[in-house]
């Protein structure tokens, strides 16, 4: 070490920053001061991803360079989805003009959507709707999968993107820019809806920014080694309509929290809050009142809050502000008669980040709570209300708490570790792991209190859960993470007896949120991405990163088949027919990375012993190099060569177990 100068932390991110000892203001008993001292950090940071950059500097010191997101495409559609685009494109001729033609069509596409899975992807449910609300729903579908935004390869640092056309086409349409000429191009003058500072755009400014991110990401690399200044710039997503983060190669900072939820979040969450409700209602035939949200920190920071306002929207609450600085300030409730429709009960589970960066947040949330749990409303009009009636002292505090997360100074939810090594047995085990990890109770006072038996009472109470995705420069198959995240809580649930609805938000596009069950988000997801031939050309092209990608996404397929009580035998199959049951991808695995072939290997293996998947095709045994479903006891570990980069030094530090160190709190959201 004395003889290093600097040190250049390549990623997005590691270990380094979340080790243990404080959030803040560390000393040298903490793990990240006590590895690095007084060296220079430095730090090629995605720019889409604030709140772990910010992380970073906080127990690090490091100067974080951001660096572009990958380029992207649109996914298309395979094979068999595009003959069944083709059909019912078909049928729409046909039908009124020809009916013995259109029935048959009919006839042809369920069929056909039945035989290949589709149908039931596209939330249609036996006997529930008539053929012609199911072609709608088909219909429907096919344009979501089509319209997927998919990574085209990964971005290297300094390097330009080969192709920049999608990526430009896609910020435009993040701004609210039309392209009337259908060939990705940006009209010359357009006003961005999310550039502050950039009223006016056009297609050159845009492009011309996204062209100078590679050499301005290798100058500032210099300019940290040399020791000059690395100017400041903005984190935030790009295709989010962020322009204001090109070029990339700046040292990241984010916006002030004291501001969030923002007055564009709280406007934007109510057009999230009202799809919730009616599609809620629509679907499970109740109304929504008890609601488990995951709540992220770095999403929180891209958004300006989005998810809080969410939760006071559904609460029936608007924020107050400090007039001329706009920081928050308090809340108002607002009265039954305006507010035309009964409470939420929301409760929060936070990640370690959210809990490090928003205190100010997490105590305006906790008020709340108490200000609506002290209403004299009628019962089925407050919910929260309802729950703490006739309670005092310490049990009204007890009852009140609806924040919840991982212990102080800890990150994860607990059930990473059990999906990396296999070291479990069924949901429920993975349910129970996600609770006992994820039950410490922040806000009034309790700051940093396990309290078990109160969340899973709220637990046994969700209605729904909900996690909603911001960005679409990822997915929530992107990280063996997001399952633990997202289907423990779900399995939580269901530990402690209750079936909520699973619910997947999107606001990748703020105007036009969508909301789909989370079973049928990881079956879109595995549709246009993960058994996707284009993208998987596209990670071919980066060898041994690229097929580590391949392992990654498995990883998270089979989190999420351990998690949610759905079956996912259709997506097995896609995923094992695109990967290991195809002899050029895996000749391409074999040959770049043999050990994240070896995890795919074992983590099909797994799924298939373990009952999560049975396989469709006769190939399957032979490439796994078994003849019957395989007795796995410990499986798929983690390895070097495919696993996130928290995992691979964790094997590193010896003498340190696994168990010890925090995991990160979530995957670049």
């Amino acid at each position: 070490m004395q003889k290093l100068d600097a040190l250049v932390h390549v990623g997005t991110h590691g270990t380094l920053e979340w080790l243990p000892g404080k959030a803040v203001a560390l000393s040298g008993a903490c793990a990240p001061t006590g590895l690095v001292g007084s060296m220079p950090v430095i730090y090629p940071f995605i720019v889409n991803n604030p709140g772990e950059a910010a992380t970073a500097k906080r127990r690090l010191g490091a100067v974080t360079i951001g660096h572009m997101t990958p380029p992207v495409m649109q996914a298309d559609l395979s094979p068999d989805m595009q003959e069944l685009e083709r059909l019912i494109d078909e049928y729409a001729e046909a039908d009124g003009l020809d009916p013995r033609r259109g029935t048959l069509l009919r006839q042809q596409i369920l069929e056909r959507a039945t035989r290949t899975g589709v149908l039931a992807e596209s939330g249609v449910r036996p006997g529930d709707e008539d053929e012609a609300e199911a072609l709608a729903r088909l219909d429907a579908y096919l344009c979501d999968v089509k319209d997927l935004q998919i990574r085209d390869g990964l971005h290297i640092f300094g390097k330009p993107a080969p192709k920049t056309q999608a990526l430009v086409a896609a910020i435009a349409q993040a701004c609210g820019v039309k392209d009337p000429t259908g060939q990705n191009t940006v009209p010359h003058t357009a006003q961005p809806a999310h550039a502050p500072g950039l009223p006016w755009l056009t297609e050159h400014e845009i492009t011309t920014r996204v062209a100078a991110c590679a050499q301005a990401e290798s100058r500032a690399l210099q300019d940290a080694l040399a020791g000059r200044f690395v100017p400041a710039g903005p984190a935030g997503a790009p295709t989010r309509g962020r322009v204001d983060v090109l070029p990339t190669g700046r040292n990241l900072f984010t916006i002030d929290p004291r501001a969030l939820p923002t007055p564009s979040a709280m406007q934007l969450a109510g057009k999230m809050e009202n799809l919730l409700l009616t599609r809620h209602i629509q679907e499970e035939g109740e109304p929504l009142t008890h609601l488990i949200m995951d709540l992220w920190g770095s999403a929180s920071l891209r958004t300006g809050g989005e998810d809080m306002a969410l939760a006071l929207r559904l609460m029936g609450v608007e924020v107050t502000r400090a007039p001329g600085t706009g920081h928050v300030q308090g809340f108002e409730v607002v009265p039954l008669p305006v507010l035309n429709r009964p409470r939420v009960d929301v409760t929060l589970r936070i990640s370690g980040l959210f809990r490090d960066a928003f205190p100010d947040q997490i105590a305006l949330f906790d008020q709340v709570v108490t200000a609506l749990a002290a209403r004299d409303e009628a019962p089925e009009w407050n919910p929260l209300a309802a729950s703490v009636q006739g309670l005092e002292g310490e049990a009204l505090k007890r009852a009140t708490a609806r924040i919840f997360g991982a212990a102080s100074g800890s990150y994860g939810t607990g059930v990473e570790e059990h999906l990396q090594n296999g070291t479990w047995q069924n949901r429920q085990d993975l349910g129970a792991a996600w609770l006992a990890g994820s039950a410490w109770t922040y806000g009034g006072g309790r700051d940093g209190q396990q309290d078990v038996q109160a969340f899973g009472t709220l637990l046994s109470q969700a209605t729904a859960v909900l996690h909603v995705q911001d960005h679409a420069e990822t997915d929530m198959l992107e990280s063996p993470e997001n399952a633990a995240h997202e289907g423990g809580l779900a399995a939580a649930a269901a530990t402690m007896g209750a079936n909520p609805a699973r619910w997947h938000g999107d606001t990748s596009r703020p105007q036009m949120p969508h909301l789909r069950s989370t079973a049928q988000e990881v079956a879109r997801v595995v549709r246009g991405r993960l058994a996707n031939p284009r993208w998987i050309e596209g990670m071919q092209r980066h060898g041994y990163a690229g097929a580590a990608e391949l392992a990654r996404g498995l990883d998270a397929l089979h989190g999420f088949a351990a998690t949610l009580p759905e079956r996912f035998d259709t997506q097995f199959d896609l995923v094992f027919a695109a990967t290991l049951g195809n002899e050029a991808c895996n000749s391409f695995l074999q040959q770049a990375n043999p050990a994240a072939r070896e995890a795919m290997r074992a983590r099909f293996a797994e799924a298939w012993q373990r009952g999560l998947w049975h396989p469709h095709g006769n190939s399957v045994a032979h490439v796994l190099d078994t003849p019957t479903p395989p007795a796995v006891t410990t499986t798929a570990k983690t390895t070097a060569a495919h696993a996130p980069k928290n995992a691979v030094q964790n094997r590193a530090l010896p003498g340190v177990a696994l168990q010890a160190l925090p995991l990160k709190p979530e995957h670049n959201p």
